[in-house]
Protein backbone atom coordinates (compact mmCIF):
# COMPACT_ATOMS: atom_id res chain seq x y z
CA UNK A 1 0.00 0.00 0.00
CA UNK A 2 1.34 3.70 -1.11
CA UNK A 3 1.15 6.02 1.43
CA UNK A 4 -1.31 8.04 -0.86
CA UNK A 5 -3.33 5.19 0.14
CA UNK A 6 -3.46 6.09 3.85
CA UNK A 7 -7.09 6.41 4.95
CA UNK A 8 -8.67 9.99 6.39
CA UNK A 9 -9.42 10.77 9.22
CA UNK A 10 -13.49 11.89 8.06
CA UNK A 11 -13.15 8.26 6.50
CA UNK A 12 -12.24 6.72 10.36
CA UNK A 13 -14.95 8.40 12.31
CA UNK A 14 -17.49 8.10 9.83
CA UNK A 15 -17.01 4.48 9.13
CA UNK A 16 -16.57 3.87 13.73
CA UNK A 17 -20.20 6.06 13.69
CA UNK A 18 -21.94 3.95 10.93
CA UNK A 19 -20.36 1.22 13.18
CA UNK A 20 -21.60 2.09 16.50
CA UNK A 21 -25.18 2.78 14.97
CA UNK A 22 -25.29 -0.86 13.12
CA UNK A 23 -23.84 -2.17 16.16
CA UNK A 24 -21.51 -3.71 14.84
CA UNK A 25 -17.71 -4.76 15.89
CA UNK A 26 -14.64 -2.02 14.24
CA UNK A 27 -11.54 -1.87 14.85
CA UNK A 28 -8.34 1.16 14.53
CA UNK A 29 -5.28 -0.10 15.89
CA UNK A 30 -2.06 2.01 15.60
CA UNK A 31 1.42 0.19 15.22
CA UNK A 32 4.42 2.52 15.86
CA UNK A 33 8.33 2.36 15.87
CA UNK A 34 7.82 0.55 19.05
CA UNK A 35 6.21 -2.53 17.46
CA UNK A 36 8.71 -2.51 14.25
CA UNK A 37 11.35 -2.73 16.90
CA UNK A 38 9.41 -5.53 18.93
CA UNK A 39 9.11 -7.27 16.23
CA UNK A 40 12.14 -7.73 14.81
CA UNK A 41 13.01 -8.31 18.68
CA UNK A 42 13.41 -12.35 18.68
CA UNK A 43 16.89 -13.39 19.05
CA UNK A 44 17.88 -10.49 20.87
CA UNK A 45 17.79 -11.47 24.08
CA UNK A 46 20.16 -8.63 25.92
CA UNK A 47 18.27 -5.82 27.90
CA UNK A 48 20.42 -3.02 26.04
CA UNK A 49 19.90 -4.26 22.66
CA UNK A 50 17.99 -1.87 20.55
CA UNK A 51 15.39 -4.23 19.70
CA UNK A 52 14.40 -4.99 23.27
CA UNK A 53 13.62 -1.08 24.21
CA UNK A 54 10.46 -1.25 23.29
CA UNK A 55 9.76 -4.21 26.18
CA UNK A 56 12.24 -2.50 28.45
CA UNK A 57 9.97 0.58 28.13
CA UNK A 58 6.54 -0.64 28.32
CA UNK A 59 6.98 -3.79 30.87
CA UNK A 60 10.33 -3.84 32.34
CA UNK A 61 10.90 -7.30 31.57
CA UNK A 62 12.28 -8.92 28.14
CA UNK A 63 10.02 -12.08 27.11
CA UNK A 64 11.94 -14.89 26.19
CA UNK A 65 11.51 -15.76 22.08
CA UNK A 66 9.15 -18.19 22.20
CA UNK A 67 7.21 -15.58 24.30
CA UNK A 68 7.83 -13.00 21.75
CA UNK A 69 6.71 -15.25 19.14
CA UNK A 70 2.99 -15.59 20.98
CA UNK A 71 2.89 -11.76 20.61
CA UNK A 72 3.85 -11.38 17.13
CA UNK A 73 1.40 -13.99 16.83
CA UNK A 74 -1.50 -12.38 18.50
CA UNK A 75 -0.32 -8.71 16.95
CA UNK A 76 -0.56 -10.04 13.57
CA UNK A 77 -4.33 -11.68 14.32
CA UNK A 78 -5.33 -8.35 15.68
CA UNK A 79 -4.00 -6.63 12.84
CA UNK A 80 -5.75 -9.28 10.35
CA UNK A 81 -9.48 -8.64 11.92
CA UNK A 82 -8.83 -4.52 12.13
CA UNK A 83 -10.57 -2.16 9.61
CA UNK A 84 -7.89 0.33 9.48
CA UNK A 85 -4.06 -0.01 10.37
CA UNK A 86 -2.01 3.44 11.49
CA UNK A 87 1.06 3.92 9.99
CA UNK A 88 3.79 6.67 10.04
CA UNK A 89 3.89 7.81 6.53
CA UNK A 90 7.53 7.88 5.06
CA UNK A 91 7.08 10.84 3.21
CA UNK A 92 5.82 13.00 6.60
CA UNK A 93 7.87 15.32 8.11
CA UNK A 94 8.76 13.46 11.34
CA UNK A 95 12.14 12.04 11.88
CA UNK A 96 14.01 9.35 9.98
CA UNK A 97 13.52 6.16 12.21
CA UNK A 98 9.64 7.69 12.96
CA UNK A 99 9.33 7.14 8.54
CA UNK A 100 11.17 4.68 8.15
CA UNK A 101 9.28 2.08 11.01
CA UNK A 102 6.40 2.55 8.25
CA UNK A 103 8.00 0.97 5.96
CA UNK A 104 9.63 -1.69 8.29
CA UNK A 105 6.08 -2.64 9.56
CA UNK A 106 4.61 -2.79 5.89
CA UNK A 107 7.15 -5.06 5.25
CA UNK A 108 6.95 -7.39 8.09
CA UNK A 109 2.71 -7.38 7.61
CA UNK A 110 3.04 -7.95 3.99
CA UNK A 111 1.04 -11.10 4.14
CA UNK A 112 -1.82 -9.44 6.34
CA UNK A 113 -4.76 -7.53 4.41
CA UNK A 114 -5.69 -4.09 5.56
CA UNK A 115 -6.28 -0.68 5.32
CA UNK A 116 -3.70 1.81 6.64
CA UNK A 117 -4.41 5.36 8.02
CA UNK A 118 -2.33 7.34 9.84
CA UNK A 119 -0.35 6.31 13.23
CA UNK A 120 -1.49 9.47 14.68
CA UNK A 121 -5.11 9.53 14.07
CA UNK A 122 -5.25 9.08 18.11
CA UNK A 123 -3.96 12.88 17.83
CA UNK A 124 -6.09 13.92 15.32
CA UNK A 125 -9.11 12.47 16.88
CA UNK A 126 -8.47 15.43 19.77
CA UNK A 127 -8.30 18.04 17.29
CA UNK A 128 -12.22 18.65 16.58
CA UNK A 129 -15.08 17.56 17.77
CA UNK A 130 -14.73 13.53 16.37
CA UNK A 131 -14.87 12.35 19.84
CA UNK A 132 -18.00 14.18 20.59
CA UNK A 133 -19.62 12.81 17.50
CA UNK A 134 -18.68 8.99 18.54
CA UNK A 135 -19.62 9.14 22.30
CA UNK A 136 -23.48 11.10 20.72
CA UNK A 137 -23.67 7.95 18.69
CA UNK A 138 -22.29 5.09 21.49
CA UNK A 139 -24.56 3.37 23.88
CA UNK A 140 -21.59 3.55 26.34
CA UNK A 141 -18.26 4.23 26.71
CA UNK A 142 -15.50 1.15 27.97
CA UNK A 143 -12.08 2.71 29.12
CA UNK A 144 -8.79 -0.03 28.85
CA UNK A 145 -5.98 1.97 30.10
CA UNK A 146 -3.92 1.90 33.10
CA UNK A 147 -5.49 5.11 34.68
CA UNK A 148 -9.15 5.69 36.20
CA UNK A 149 -10.03 7.42 33.43
CA UNK A 150 -14.46 7.77 34.27
CA UNK A 151 -13.86 11.15 36.37
CA UNK A 152 -11.70 12.90 33.67
CA UNK A 153 -13.47 11.59 30.64
CA UNK A 154 -16.45 12.77 32.01
CA UNK A 155 -15.09 16.69 33.00
CA UNK A 156 -13.41 16.47 29.38
CA UNK A 157 -16.72 16.19 27.32
CA UNK A 158 -19.09 17.13 30.33
CA UNK A 159 -21.64 14.46 29.35
CA UNK A 160 -25.13 15.38 29.23
CA UNK A 161 -26.99 12.27 28.95
CA UNK A 162 -26.78 9.38 31.42
CA UNK A 163 -24.13 7.51 29.07
CA UNK A 164 -22.33 4.47 30.94
CA UNK A 165 -18.84 5.13 31.36
CA UNK A 166 -16.78 1.48 32.63
CA UNK A 167 -13.52 0.97 33.32
CA UNK A 168 -11.08 -2.20 33.01
CA UNK A 169 -7.72 -1.58 34.38
CA UNK A 170 -4.47 -3.10 32.68
CA UNK A 171 -1.01 -1.92 33.61
CA UNK A 172 -0.09 1.04 32.74
CA UNK A 173 3.71 2.06 31.26
CA UNK A 174 6.60 0.76 33.14
CA UNK A 175 9.15 3.53 32.23
CA UNK A 176 6.88 6.11 33.22
CA UNK A 177 5.17 4.66 36.02
CA UNK A 178 7.01 1.57 37.46
CA UNK A 179 4.43 -0.95 36.90
CA UNK A 180 6.70 -4.06 35.69
CA UNK A 181 4.40 -6.71 34.23
CA UNK A 182 5.66 -9.80 32.63
CA UNK A 183 4.22 -10.90 28.78
CA UNK A 184 3.57 -14.27 30.61
CA UNK A 185 0.90 -12.55 32.97
CA UNK A 186 -0.72 -9.83 29.87
CA UNK A 187 -0.88 -13.84 28.23
CA UNK A 188 -2.39 -15.64 30.97
CA UNK A 189 -3.95 -13.01 32.68
CA UNK A 190 -4.69 -9.42 31.08
CA UNK A 191 -5.53 -10.56 27.80
CA UNK A 192 -8.32 -13.88 29.27
CA UNK A 193 -9.77 -10.75 31.31
CA UNK A 194 -10.66 -8.75 28.16
CA UNK A 195 -12.17 -11.76 26.46
CA UNK A 196 -14.61 -12.32 29.51
CA UNK A 197 -15.95 -8.63 28.75
CA UNK A 198 -19.98 -8.95 28.32
CA UNK A 199 -20.37 -8.23 24.19
CA UNK A 200 -21.13 -4.65 24.05
CA UNK A 201 -22.53 -4.10 20.21
CA UNK A 202 -22.82 -0.26 20.01
CA UNK A 203 -20.21 0.53 22.81
CA UNK A 204 -17.23 2.45 22.26
CA UNK A 205 -13.84 0.94 23.21
CA UNK A 206 -11.25 3.25 24.14
CA UNK A 207 -7.60 1.92 24.72
CA UNK A 208 -4.19 2.72 25.53
CA UNK A 209 -2.03 -0.58 26.08
CA UNK A 210 1.61 0.16 24.79
CA UNK A 211 3.58 -2.40 23.10
CA UNK A 212 2.03 -5.58 25.10
CA UNK A 213 -1.58 -4.58 24.76
CA UNK A 214 -1.67 -4.49 21.08
CA UNK A 215 -2.05 -8.26 21.44
CA UNK A 216 -5.11 -7.83 23.05
CA UNK A 217 -7.51 -5.84 19.89
CA UNK A 218 -8.81 -8.97 17.92
CA UNK A 219 -10.14 -10.32 21.65
CA UNK A 220 -11.21 -6.52 22.24
CA UNK A 221 -13.21 -6.30 18.36
CA UNK A 222 -14.92 -9.84 19.65
CA UNK A 223 -16.80 -7.96 22.03
CA UNK A 224 -18.55 -6.73 19.54
CA UNK A 225 -18.04 -2.69 20.20
CA UNK A 226 -16.28 0.06 18.38
CA UNK A 227 -12.64 -0.52 19.45
CA UNK A 228 -10.20 2.77 18.59
CA UNK A 229 -6.25 2.40 20.12
CA UNK A 230 -6.00 6.57 21.65
CA UNK A 231 -2.28 5.10 22.93
CA UNK A 232 -1.03 8.27 24.94
CA UNK A 233 -4.02 10.13 24.74
CA UNK A 234 -5.13 8.20 27.73
CA UNK A 235 -1.92 9.04 29.84
CA UNK A 236 -2.84 13.14 28.74
CA UNK A 237 -5.90 12.76 30.35
CA UNK A 238 -4.92 11.45 33.49
CA UNK A 239 -2.81 14.55 33.44
CA UNK A 240 0.25 12.91 32.65
CA UNK A 241 3.06 14.43 29.99
CA UNK A 242 3.92 11.63 28.28
CA UNK A 243 4.44 12.38 24.38
CA UNK A 244 5.87 16.05 23.45
CA UNK A 245 8.41 18.65 24.73
CA UNK A 246 9.25 17.92 28.36
CA UNK A 247 8.30 14.54 28.45
CA UNK A 248 9.43 12.22 31.43
CA UNK A 249 8.30 10.14 34.41
CA UNK A 250 6.04 11.93 37.13
CA UNK A 251 6.03 15.04 34.49
CA UNK A 252 2.49 16.53 35.37
CA UNK A 253 0.48 18.28 32.66
CA UNK A 254 0.23 21.96 32.99
CA UNK A 255 -3.06 23.34 33.97
CA UNK A 256 -6.39 23.12 32.16
CA UNK A 257 -4.55 19.38 31.30
CA UNK A 258 -8.46 18.26 30.71
CA UNK A 259 -9.22 20.56 28.23
CA UNK A 260 -8.80 18.45 24.90
CA UNK A 261 -7.91 21.19 22.92
CA UNK A 262 -4.91 22.12 25.34
CA UNK A 263 -3.53 18.74 25.59
CA UNK A 264 -3.71 18.25 21.78
CA UNK A 265 -1.18 21.44 21.83
CA UNK A 266 1.12 19.05 23.56
CA UNK A 267 1.33 16.70 20.74
CA UNK A 268 3.19 17.62 18.50
CA UNK A 269 6.03 14.89 18.60
CA UNK A 270 4.47 11.83 17.03
CA UNK A 271 3.62 8.80 19.12
CA UNK A 272 5.86 5.95 19.48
Amino acid sequence: MTVAEQAPLSKIVESAITALKRKVPYLVIRLGDGEALALESVGHPAATDVFNVPWNKHTGMIPSDSEKQQWIGMVRKSVQVSDFVGLHASDSRQEQSIKDSGNKLRHLLSDCKFTECSANIHLELLRGKHFEALIDACEGVHLVTGHDLVKPFVKVFGLKRALPVHWTKIPKQCWYFKDRTSWQTWKDVIIPGIGMLPLSPGWLFLVGGGVPGKAMFSVLKSRGGVVLDIGSVCDFWAGYLTRGKGKGPGVICSAHVLDKRSVAAKTAEPDR
